[in-house]
């Protein structure tokens, strides 16, 4: 469910599941072939209105892949999906420390089968990643991209006093209701905070929809040296976020993900708002201890 950010949670804490409880794991995809990379399809991520979870990635981590294009194996999931108990996790995510880990029981049909649960949330908590796994992914990334000239000459000017920012737009625009937009305050407050500790380069601006953020540009310009992150993949630019040591960041969980992979791994400089999300509770656990929370308002 959702996008790449969001895929990479459920990854991330299936594999949780598998390392510290045992259980094998499969990830189902029960929306359509499409919602993943298929042989034949764009396994790179080109379109960057896309950003999903392709199946490389899955294989990548030793977990078996299941959609309506698995044939026999699909049909055989079909038949005994009714049958099996349901967890699903509820609206507001924290992350579970139970003794299974699973999520709230829905239900368990009377006529079940033992020892195979059916799991379906976000899992949206940094908890469930280890060190391991970001060290994996981003290995992953390392070894599957190859950065066309105009993003390797960015790659090769980053210093340590480089800031990445990144703005969401696109579906975050279609759904108030579920998600904060953040303008060009809280850059420049996460920016100021970054620059009173070492002086800032450049920035370097990655978003899904630069026409969108226009104006915002403009009034950050006044102040910082912009780079527009352009004509990339999704694969690329989540590589080139990894590049990074400092980051001002806003709601988009494909930026934290970049951030959580970084090459510099935990001294990184990372500014955060306190309620990136409007589903939010105190006991959230969206960001490490060592991030930095931005606590005015939206």
């Amino acid at each position: 469910m959702g996008g790449l950010g969001n895929q990479l949670y459920q990854l991330a804490y299936a594999d949780y599941l598998r390392r510290t409880h045992g259980y094998r794991c499969c990830i189902i995809n029960e929306y359509g072939i499409n919602q993943a990379g298929i042989a034949g399809q764009d396994r790179t991520g080109q379109d960057r209105t896309e950003r999903l979870l392709f199946t490389d990635l899955i294989e990548f981590f030793g977990f078996t892949y299941l959609s309506p294009n698995s044939g026999i194996k699909w049909s055989i999931y079909r038949k005994i999906q009714p049958r099996l108990t349901f967890f699903e996790e509820q609206d507001i995510a924290v992350f579970l420390e139970n003794k299974s880990a699973l999520p709230p029981l829905v239900y368990t049909p009377k006529l079940h089968i033992p020892l195979i649960y059916k799991v379906r949330g976000y899992f949206q908590s940094y908890k469930y990643a280890s060190t391991e796994f970001f060290d994996k992914l981003r290995m992953f990334f390392e070894r599957t991209v190859t950065l066309p000239p105009h993003l390797q000459t960015i790659a090769e000017n980053l210093t340590e006093r480089s800031v990445a920012i990144h703005f969401r737009r696109g579906d975050f625009l279609k759904y108030p209701e579920l998600y904060n937009i953040f303008g060009a305050e809280h850059y420049l407050n996460g920016l100021e905070l970054l620059s009173e500790k070492q002086a800032i380069d450049k920035v370097y601006v990655f978003s899904d929809d630069f026409h969108a953020i226009e104006s915002e540009l403009t009034i950050l310009s006044e102040k910082y040296e912009l780079h527009r992150v352009e004509g990339g993949s999704v694969y690329e630019d989540f590589y080139l976020l990894s590049r990074f040591k400092r980051y001002v960041l806003a709601g988009s969980t494909f930026s934290w993900w970049g951030a959580f992979c970084s090459m510099y791994g935990k001294e990184v400089d990372v500014v955060v708002p306190q309620r990136p999300l409007k589903l939010w509770t105190a006991k959230d656990s969206y960001f490490p201890p060592h991030w930095q929370v931005l606590k005015e308002g939206v």
